[in-house]
Parts: C-alpha cells; structure tokens; sequence
C-alpha cells in the first residue's frame, strides 16, 4: 500500500488517499492464541508535506479473527487505529535538536516520491491487539475440571470448595462488604 508523494513538492501541500489491499501473511502469535488477518484493510487519510518531513494522518480499519482467552473459541473483531506518523526521505540529512541528538528516531523513512505503509501498518495493527481477546464480555471460559465450553452447556462438575485456609480472609472481605454496604444506606 503506497501513497504518491511526487507531487506534494511546496511546504503546505496536502492530498487526501484511500487505499485498500492485504498485508499478506500477517499472523502473531500470541500466549492466548493466535491473530489472523485474512481480510482486507482499508486506510484513508492526509498527507500533508510540512516542508522537513511528510505527515501522514488517518484510520486504518480490518477485522482480525482471534482465539478467546476464556474458551478458545475462534471469533472475528473489528479492528479500527487512527494514526499520525512522519515520514522523512532516506536521502535527507538526518534532523538533529541543540545538542547534536538525532531526532528522526521515531519517524519513518521512505525512498523516491512513494511512502510505503504495509510495515508501519502491520505494527500499528499488532500494538492494538487486545492482551486478552475475550468472544464477549460475559464469556464463561472452560471448566477448570472437565475442560468443556461453559458457554455452550453446564457440564455438571462439582467444583472444589475454596482452599479453608484463605478463610479468614474471606470472612474478612465479607465484613468489609457489609461495612460498604452500611456505609452507602447513611
């Protein structure tokens, strides 16, 4: 996916883009399960060319299919990042601040008259993934025994009663509870 800077020559010189296309084998793996983006993504925006370096606004939007932390069950989310980077060309002289320390550190380079955002796409894209997917909020996670889908049917486990050891501190949680209670009626 690339955006025609050629003709943004003058400082102040802007054009809108919208761009569809497939970031083509994009998987993360992640401890709670795996992220797919097999749809395509469209990004829109602006870039303007601030006369050092070319900025580029907008939104990119897909939807990626991931694996619920709770109960594994594969699911698809819509995924929508408005973003604004600077985009300097390779053939410039790198910027620097008063004391000599380069401050494109955080832009992005680009050759010729073309800003390529596939790379910078796929990393915006994998910073939002969520840590924890959840299918939905209420999701109620596999069994800790038996290991079935409590979202789709009791299994009919017993579960352990807590460990009596944490039972004064629940007792004391409890007394707290009730003080909170106590406390909202006054």
């Amino acid at each position: 996916m690339k955006i025609d800077v050629g003709e943004l020559h003058k400082k102040g010189s802007s054009h809108n883009y919208d761009l569809r296309g497939d970031l083509p084998d994009l998987r993360v793996n992640e401890d709670a399960g795996e992220a797919r983006f097999p749809y395509p993504l469209r990004t829109s925006g602006m870039v303007t060319n601030s006369g050092l370096l070319y900025i580029v606004q907008g939104t990119v939007e897909t939807t990626v299919v991931l694996s619920c932390s709770r109960c594994l069950e594969v699911f698809e989310a819509p995924l929508r990042v408005a973003y604004t980077q600077g985009f300097k060309r390779l053939t410039e002289e790198p910027l620097q601040n008063q004391d000599g320390n380069r401050e494109d550190e955080d832009l992005q380079h680009f050759e010729a008259d073309e800003i390529v955002l596939d790379g910078f796409l796929k990393d915006i894209l994998i910073t939002e993934l969520p840590m924890k997917p959840l299918c939905r909020e209420e999701c109620r996670g596999l069994c800790p025994r038996c290991g079935a889908n409590r979202n789709l049917a009791e299994c009919g486990c017993e579960l352990k009663e807590p460990d009596q050891r944490w039972g004064k501190l629940a007792a004391f949680s409890r007394t707290l509870g009730s003080k909170g209670e106590d406390d909202r009626q006054t």
